[in-house]
């Protein structure tokens, strides 16, 4: 195969490759041109370089991989000039330090200079009107490089790992910059693109973490993936306005970034697009943009404030999570769904006023929203899924329209202050556990109301819950209603047969770390007396000894019980220690549980850094 042809394929494998995941496409294999007859008439040495003669020009095919120091590529050769640069050409030459091209150069080819580690300068020829692929790749001693104007296009990976290269200046006639252009480029610290440029490909300055200054032209229309991922010293951009689309992963992980201003055409915020911008304070989504993806915005920790716009209809998995001082969000009206985690832990979230046309909203979605005080749950919810609210310690009251049909394991658990909870639907499913509406461990203190005959005055009964019956006309907001005494916290005197005794064996002291977890449904379970009668009693996960406690001890019967299964023998376990010790809900207590309850213990009991359970089990 003759090295036209094999430049070409190479050049189109470079393309797919990179564009194979991402939404840009890459023309690569249309920028690399070597302007040459299919075989030279022949080849000839000068020097360290090694040429191909053709009738009326000549290019370089080979440098000597001995070749030091400067280079001065000839402008001719045996009286025809020199006019291009093959594919590979000086690749490896890691001891030459400068290369002068003379102006006959009109063609370069991929990875020309790739891996010459010592190259420090390169004058390029102000004839030629694209740098190819790969063409300095790995040129991590490089610092100045001219790139002439006439050039329209810069190749993917064409400065990628130049760790020396401080500052590039494009020219005006370049139209677009390919992905991975100066990528990893971790000494670049600014870098200007011209206007025309309407797109930036993928990766293009991913890694560049010494870049603090970026402007962008106003013709720019698109952005690739991850384009800025990981610029660590980026503290803020500007976007044109005329920026509708931007890749997934755009500013992932750039740590010093503070602010930003999206453009008002952005027609969505793509996963990923902030994932760790952990000096974010603020952000305005425009109205144009559909949706927020998932983890857009995960562990943006110094993230106070979200304006949403008004075509935003979902906001996906994850979107939010962790962004632990998010105080203010606002939900537009024409939203739809709130994907699985996706306010996870967003510990300074006052208000969930959630439009009555979301329908859909996934587990954990509020999971440990601490100060979340005040929420609306829509009337098109048809479900509560599992651990929704589950420790919102500062929720107050839930009201659940008659459009829900089922609430999920440990929804409203461990939320401290809730007073009620107002189920309007005579038919909704209840999980049956005893603490999916518990204020704390052990601790019934809301009040269950519903109609007469409900489901849910059937679980109230069920589960020593106090129950008020509510008629159609009740449109009372349950904090109007409801309240206790409001002495001593607002509890309900345990005398007056609000609450539930604990049977024997089932007291617990929450102190210490000690608390169950309700995400797990077998926290009930059911036990045999006296062979005859069964009673449900309150399992303590992790308690596999039976000592009301959860000790570094419960992980050593564990390892035990799983050492001894495995060799067919009889565990030695009670019914009550299997049901405790099986932490992943599995069916068997294996190694895998006795790691869980070791690190349960640890943060618990020793480091005294309260966890719960699903905090410890793999997010599903």
């Amino acid at each position: 195969m003759n090295r036209r042809k094999t430049a070409a394929i190479l050049a189109a494998l470079l393309a797919f490759s990179a564009s194979a995941q991402t939404i840009l496409p890459d023309i690569s294999g249309s920028m690399i041109c070597c302007a040459a007859e299919d075989a030279p008439l022949r080849t000839v040495t000068v020097g360290n370089l090694t040429f191909n003669l053709y009738a009326d020009h000549a290019g370089v095919s080979r440098c000597s991989e001995s070749a030091m120091g400067r280079m001065e590529i000839p402008d001719s050769v045996e009286g025809v000039p020199v006019t291009h640069i093959l594919d590979g050409s000086f690749a490896g030459c890691t001891a030459l330090t400068e290369v002068i091209m003379p102006d006959s150069i009109r063609y370069l080819c991929i990875g020309m200079f790739s891996g010459c580690k010592s190259l420090k300068t390169v004058r390029l020829s102000e004839k030629i009107y694209l740098i190819p692929a790969k063409s300095f790749e790995g040129c991590e001693s490089l610092t100045t490089v001219n790139i002439p104007e006439g050039i329209s296009q810069i190749g993917i990976y064409a400065f990628a790992g130049c760790s020396a290269l401080q500052s590039v200046t494009l020219p005006n006639s370049i139209t677009e910059v390919q992905s991975c252009t100066f990528r990893n480029c971790t000494a670049l610290e600014s870098i200007t693109v011209p206007e025309g440029v309407k797109a930036i490909g993928n990766y293009t300055f991913n890694g560049c973490t010494a870049l603090k200054t970026v402007e962008l032209p106003e013709s720019l229309t698109q952005t690739g993936m991850s384009v800025f991922g990981g610029c660590t010293a980026l503290k803020s951009v500007t976007l044109p306005d005329a920026v509708e689309t931007m890749a997934s992963d755009a500013f992932i992980g750039c740590t010093a970034l503070e602010s930003i201003k999206l453009p008002a055409s952005l027609n969505a915020v793509q996963g990923n697009m902030f994932n760790g911008c952990s000096s974010l304070k603020s952000v305005e989504i425009p109205d144009k943009a559909e949706f927020i993806g998932s983890y857009a915005f995960l562990r943006c920790k110094s993230l106070t404030e979200v304006k949403i716009g008004k075509a935003v209809k979902e906001i996906r998995d994850a979107a939010f999570m962790d962004c632990e001082n998010l105080a203010d969000i606002n939900f537009p009206s024409g939203l739809t769904m709130l994907g699985t985690n996706a306010f996870y832990q967003c510990s300074a979230l006052k208000a969930a006023e959630l439009p009555d046309t979301v329908s859909a909203i996934g587990e954990n979605a509020f999971y440990r929203c601490t100060a979340l005080s005040s929420l609306h749950i829509p009337a098109s919810l048809t479900a509560v899924k599992k651990l929704t609210f589950y420790g919102c310690k500062s929720l107050p009251a839930a009201d659940l329209p008659k459009s829900v049909a089922s609430v999920e394991s440990g929804a409203f658990s461990y939320c401290e202050a809730m007073k009620s909870v107002t189920v309007r639907n005579p038919e909704c499913t209840l999980a049956d556990e005893d603490y999916l509406f518990a204020n704390t461990y052990n601790a019934h203190d809301a009040v269950i109301r519903g109609y007469a005959d409900s489901t849910a005055q059937k679980f109230a009964e069920a589960k020593k819950y106090k129950f008020e019956a509510i008629t159609d006309d009740d449109k009372t907001d349950p904090e109007d209603g409801d309240k206790t005494d409001p002495k001593d916290g607002d509890k309900t005197d345990p005398e007056d047969g609000d609450k539930t005794e604990p049977q024997d064996g089932d007291k617990t002291d929450p102190k210490d770390g000690d608390k169950t977890d309700p995400e797990q449904p077998k926290h009930d379970y059911q036990i045999a007396e006296d062979g005859t009668a069964n009673r449900r009693i309150h399992v303590l996960l992790g308690d596999i000894d039976e000592d009301k406690a959860v000790t570094a001890k419960d992980a050593q019967f564990a390892i035990s019980a799983y050492a001894l299964s495995i060799v067919g023998a009889q565990t030695g376990l009670t019914a009550y220690g299997a049901a405790a010790g099986d932490i992943d809900d599995d069916g068997k207590v294996t190694s895998a549980d006795a790691q869980y309850i070791l690190q349960y213990y640890t943060q618990n009991t020793i480091s005294k850094a309260e966890t719960a359970w699903i905090d410890l089990l793999p997010m599903q």
